[in-house]
Parts: C-alpha cells; structure tokens; sequence
C-alpha cells in the first residue's frame, strides 16, 4: 500500500540541496531520516541530523566522514552515491519545496499504515483499535497543521530564489520587474507590475478607459505566454472579441488611426482595404495565442463560480491573471447590505488571487462624487465608499485624463494619467500612457 506514497526525485533533489548548499538548506528542511522512504537516503539524512547536532555543515566530505564513523556509509551507498547526490540539482533555493514534498508522503504513508493495522485489529477489540486509530490520525492532522508555519530559513531561501529569477531576467540592466507588466514603460517602473497573489484595483469613473486597460494587460500577457482568464460582467463575449481585435490588429500594425472600434460594428471602414488587411492580420495573431485568454461572460458569475472555474483552468494546465469587469456588478448572495456584500466579494477575490498564485487585476467604478471637486483626479477615499476595496488591495490605481471633462482637448492618442496612489510593493506616483479611444488601445506615453 505504502511503496507508491513517496517521490524519489523529490527525496534525491532535497539531498543534493544539503550537499550543495550544507546548513542553509538543511535548516530549511523539516525532516527526520524516517521520513524518507529509500533506505540509502535515510542512512544519510540521518549523518546530516547528527552533523546539525554537533554544528558541522553537511557537505560531500563531512557526510562521508560521518557515515564512516557510524559504520553506514556502504548502506548509504558509498561515496560515488554522495557525489552522484550532490549533482542532483544546480541550485539549493528550493530544498524546502522538495522537503514538503517528502514530508506530505511520510504522513501518508504514516496513515495508510494506521489504516491497515485498524482493519488488522477491529475483530479482537474494535474499541481499543478505534481509540488508537484516531489518537493516530489526530496525531498526523496536527504534524500537517504545523506545515503551514514555515520556517525563517525556509522564507529566506525562497525570497533569494525569487529575486535572483527576477533580477537575472533583468539582464543587469534597468528595472527589475517583480510582477506581471503591463507594456507601459511608466506604469512598469512605479508598480513593478502586478504581483501575482495580489489583488490589485483600476478604477475611474466610466468612460475613462478601465475596460480597455484590463483588456490590454490580458493581452499583453497572453503575447508573453501567460494564462489569463476574463471576467466581464458588463460586456459580452462578442463586444470584448471586437475590442480585443481592433486593439490588437492595430497594435500589431502601429496605426492609431485607421480601425475604429465604432466602424467595426457597423461594419464600414474610410479605408475598407486597409482595415481588412489589418483586422485578418490581427485576427491570425490571435488565433497564435489560442488557449491563453479565457473569457467568461455570465453577469451572473459569482466569486465561488469564478474560484471553481478559476481553479477548473488551473487544474488542466496554468492560470497567471484574472480580470474581472467590474467588481461592483457581481453578486453574492444575499446579505444585510450592499456593502457588506461587497466587502465580502472582495475578501473572497484577494483569497482566490492568494490560494491560485494569480495576479487577480479588478476594475472598479468610481461614483460621481468624484465629479463635485474642482479637481476632479480620484482619491483613495472615492474607493473607500464602495467597502473594503481599498484595504484588500496591494495596489491600486485611477484613471484620469482631461478630454473626458473637456472634449476639445482630446486627441488621437489621448493622454491618460494613471495615478498609482497604493503600492505594498514600491512607489506611488503618476504614470502616463497614451490611449486610442477609438481602437480600445493604451500605448507607452510619447511627449
């Protein structure tokens, strides 16, 4: 029953780790000898336990010497086995995921075996064999409890890990992106992009553009290889599809001026040629990123069916992003008020973006006490109307450009604010990008 509750790999890889990287990786490691499966590797865990003890680093050497002291090092395999072992993996940074690997088959070993011996001995005293089998199994649901405080060793090994993968992508040079970016170089260098198991918000009065950003940052990672899954609740799949289309044949083409998203649906375009070319360019590019964008269009999408669809997508391959359109028209069932609802929306979306490991990007409207002031750029106090929004949230932006108040001032390419005012990751301030309303499309801001 036990022999296939234990990963081999994982057991070699948590090993290599120590002898490559000695303390560090051990001391983020919570595990005794008994619970590896492979005979060999529990002779050898159990020389690193001792060399903890006595504060002797674990090493190929050290190992070697301890094992010849206790008499094990042929039953561990003798010292090509440490040698082949310490060239199992090319860095230590994630010894403890392999260690959490090797400790959840150890207590499911350890049940299968309460298990066995509780049918073993139901027939001479089923009551004694009922009191021994829960204190058995208590026992383990507490040592699976204790998984979940991790250790500082194991959190700094992870951390270092993470920045070395993020910096290394960084080529050396410039800025060091830590979330997902959006492809606007001013918005990039002020959020770092968007980190996933964050919520973040995009807000604005409508009109200003929210739609459209959430529909650029999906397709600026789906272009990158990422998994994102739509949620919109205002528009349907038909219209999003437009959007998406006219954005991305006029992105690929770097014309703001010949698509036109109004034209589309109308079907008539100044240069029908044109147009065409670019769309059936644009549409082909699309189709290059099949599988990569989900869109689900349910006004009636609640976030338990989106955590249960969410986590369907993931189950079946990956998930990276989820936007949602906009989160002050999902429901949740009933409750004493609105905004307690919506309190409630919001904590379920920040735990989903948290239990998925997704940049979950949710798009809010702004209410018109905006539009009272003077100045009419929003405040976090506008979002702290609509519940808890903006303390679940890591980050949070406005939209805010002028040719919504004034229509003379707008432009082609309009010139959009967006004001980070939260950022938990790094700085607040003011990004500007450049918007095409007419294309559904947000570019890097040129002077």
């Amino acid at each position: 029953m036990t022999q296939n509750l234990f990963s081999k790999r994982a057991e070699v890889s948590v090993i290599g780790a120590v002898l490559l990287s000695g303390a560090t990786a051990y001391a983020a490691c919570d595990l005794q000898a008994d619970d590896f499966y492979v005979q060999e590797h529990r002779h050898i865990w159990g020389a690193f336990v001792d060399m903890h003890a006595a504060g002797v680093s674990p090493c190929t050497t050290t190992t070697h010497d301890t094992l010849m002291r206790k008499g094990k090092l042929e039953a561990a395999g003798g010292f090509k086995a440490l040698v082949k072992l310490s060239q199992a993996v090319p860095t230590a940074s994630n010894a403890s995921h392999y260690a959490e690997i090797i400790k959840r088959h150890s207590i499911a070993r350890r049940a299968a075996i309460t298990a066995k011996r509780l049918q073993h001995n139901l027939k001479a005293d089923p009551l004694k064999a009922i009191e021994e089998t829960t204190g058995a199994l208590s026992s383990l649901a507490a040592s699976l409890d204790k998984r979940r405080a991790v250790d500082l060793a194991a959190v700094v090994l992870q951390a270092h890990a993470s920045l070395h993968k993020k910096l290394k992508a960084s080529g050396g040079e410039g800025f060091a992106h830590f979330g997902l970016i959006a492809d606007l170089p001013d918005l990039d260098a002020i959020t770092g992009g968007f980190v996933k198991g964050d919520m973040a918000i995009i807000a604005g009065r409508p009109g200003m553009g929210k739609t459209c950003l959430g529909l650029h940052l999906a397709l600026a990672q789906a272009r990158k290889g990422a998994h994102v899954l739509i949620c919109s609740l205002e528009m349907g799949r038909e219209q999003l599809g437009a959007r998406l289309l006219c954005a991305h044949s006029a992105y690929l083409a770097r014309d703001v001026e010949t698509l036109d998203t109004k034209e589309l649906a109308r079907g008539r375009f100044a240069n029908k040629e044109r147009a065409l070319a670019q769309l059936e360019k644009g549409a082909f590019a699309l189709a290059s990123i099949k599988g990569k964008v989900t869109i689900e269009d349910n006004s009636g999408t609640t976030p338990q069916s989106l955590a249960r669809l969410a986590a369907a997508i993931q189950s079946t391959g990956r998930l990276d992003m989820i936007v949602v359109d906009y989160v002050q028209l999902m429901h949740a069932g009933k409750f004493e008020s609105r905004r307690v609802e919506v309190d409630f929306i919001s904590a379920e979306l920040r735990r989903l973006a948290g239990a998925l490991n997704v940049s979950m990007i949710c798009l809010a409207q702004l209410n018109r006490g905006v539009e009272a002031r003077v100045d009419k750029r929003p405040l976090l106090s506008d979002l702290r109307e609509s519940g808890s929004l903006e303390s679940d949230a890591s980050t949070v932006c406005f939209l805010y450009r002028e040719s919504y108040y004034d229509k003379e001032r707008a432009r082609t390419v309009d010139p959009v604010e967006v004001c980070v005012a939260k950022n938990r990751h790094g700085e607040t301030g003011i990004a500007r990008v450049g918007f095409v309303p007419k294309q559904s499309r947000f570019l890097p801001f040129a002077p």
